[in-house]
């Protein structure tokens, strides 16, 4: 029996960068499947074109904003659908912006044939910095997270804003602190992951949902956090070293994810991940040189011709 794999895809901009990203996950044992914002025209993202892989839009579409446990939503529904077309011997959960750094049939020796039913998923990511962005996020409720992160600076967003500090200095004074029925991990939301933990992930969905209600980018805490207290621990790919758990490659600059550029092609070549976030459609370059190293590119040229 060929194993198949699942691509669960979150986007909300840069349609031509999706179409790329689609280019390259084509293959005759993959499926995709794509959220698209529910706030963005779904049309110039439903030019991406395949020649073997099915490709779902998902018919139900969530404003996904950030900070949010609507993010939490959008992830378990891809899941969700996914598993409903399946089963499939891996889920990798991306974004419209990711690409992977290898062929697709590489990509696939490497989880099913050279470490099968690992899960690649980052969770040993401690020190200061992370105990203290955890804690803040999972110890206080969050109930004005509502366009914190637009960049307009609109009169919502300084509402918000104002309301959201001021509740979170009235908890402090109470000396208010959540408690979690499990040890809490946090990491990068991009995973890969089996069908059996799906399956396990999936049945604790109204827990996940009561626990993480009113909480702060939590996207980045759930799933790792169910794993970590699961019979699922045992089965993490590179626990030891947990920045590489997932197989992502992502560099972090003030915060916030590099957007890879011409100058960064050396070192995505010889990256040991399978896949990095994230890239723009702006530098075509970057994609074409990608793009022939992973064996699509004149799928890839016909998109940015």
């Amino acid at each position: 029996m060929e194993l198949r794999h699942a691509y669960c895809i979150i986007a909300h901009t840069d349609p031509v960068m999706l179409r790329v990203l689609v280019a390259m996950l084509d293959h005759p044992l993959n499926d995709i499947f794509i959220h698209i914002d529910r706030r963005v025209d779904i049309t110039p993202f439903k030019l991406a074109k395949t020649r073997w892989s099915k490709v779902f839009f998902l018919p139900h579409r969530l404003a996904v904003e950030w900070g949010n446990t609507v993010q939490i939503d959008t992830e378990l529904l891809l899941f969700e659908y996914a598993r409903e077309h399946g089963p499939y011997s891996y889920y990798h959960m991306m974004s419209g912006q990711d690409l992977p750094l290898r062929p697709q049939d590489a990509i696939h020796r490497f989880m099913d044939q050279e470490h099968p039913h690992s899960e690649f998923v980052t969770v040993n990511n401690e020190g200061p910095d992370y105990l203290q962005d955890l804690e803040y996020k999972t110890r206080y409720y969050h109930f004005f997270v509502k366009s914190l992160s637009d960049t307009n600076h609109s009169f919502s967003h300084y509402w918000h804003y104002g309301l959201h500090g001021l509740s979170i200095r009235i908890q402090k004074l109470m000396g208010i602190r959540r408690k979690y029925p499990f040890e809490l991990k946090k990491s990068l939301h991009f995973v890969s992951i089996t069908h059996e933990f799906l399956t396990y992930l999936l049945a604790q969905k109204a827990l996940i949902r009561k626990t993480f209600a009113h909480t702060l980018c939590c996207d980045e805490v759930f799933l790792q956090s169910i794993l970590w207290n699961s019979p699922f621990r045992e089965k993490l790919f590179a626990r030891a070293d947990g920045g590489v758990g997932s197989m992502r490659k992502v560099l972090w600059v003030n915060h916030k994810a590099h957007v890879w550029n011409r100058n960064d092609l050396d070192a995505l070549r010889s990256a040991p991940e399978l896949f990095a976030l994230k890239f723009t459609s702006q530098d075509p370059g970057l994609l074409l040189a990608i793009a022939e190293q992973n064996g699509c590119l004149e799928a890839v040229q016909s998109i940015l011709q």
